[in-house]
């Protein structure tokens, strides 16, 4: 939607730098660590379905080459074992980085730098490793994996967009790492 030439009252508006009204633990959640946590979830959601479309590929693909099937080969036996552990390991460590920070809001508390460098740092890895393991399952799945009719081809497409917002972006990392080291984030949002 778009409107020209019409003024918004300023109650009518908001950003994310206002202070907060709510005085309930909802209103407490880090917005823009949340957010992150969030986006995360999608990518590994989206890790999962190009793994288990692969895994279906390699169990109903009719191989018409001399060369060995994809299931038989070792590369793609490994990857799509490590692929499985990663997502499944990402996925525990983010519910669990975002269960710790509902539980401080929960019990009254904000969260400090530490658990805020934790969640970033666990949903930009997430994010990130997700789309490392989209694109190792699209390499293994061959051919079939630049036709439209195979859901590869968009999750390669989807985990690519989402890489590129914002909120999943190298710097929260390295914003991470400076309280790791004892420094503080320059980025206002970092604490948002």
């Amino acid at each position: 939607m778009e409107v020209e030439d019409v003024h918004v009252e300023g109650d009518h508006t908001f950003t994310p730098m206002d202070p907060v009204y709510i005085d309930k633990p909802i209103g407490h959640l880090p917005i823009a660590a949340t957010m992150s946590s969030g986006h995360a979830a999608i990518c590994l959601g989206i890790a999962q379905a190009a793994l288990d479309a692969v895994a279906e590929l390699g169990r109903s693909k009719v191989n018409v080459d001399p060369v060995p099937k994809m299931p038989d080969r070792s590369f793609n036996q490994y990857t799509i074992a490590e692929a499985a552990v990663k997502i499944d390991a990402m996925r525990d460590h983010l519910h669990k980085m975002t269960g710790m920070i509902w539980h401080l809001c929960l019990d009254g508390q904000k969260p400090g730098p530490v658990e805020l460098a934790k969640l970033w740092s666990t949903s930009v890895t997430s994010a990130r490793t997700c789309q490392r393991i989209v694109s190792d399952l699209y390499e293994i799945a061959g051919a079939t994996a630049v036709y439209e009719s195979f859901s590869i081809e968009r999750e390669r497409r989807d985990i690519d967009a989402m890489m590129q917002h914002v909120i999943v972006q190298r710097f929260w990392m390295e914003e991470a790492g400076k309280i790791i080291f004892g420094l503080e984030p320059s980025n206002p949002l970092f604490f948002l």
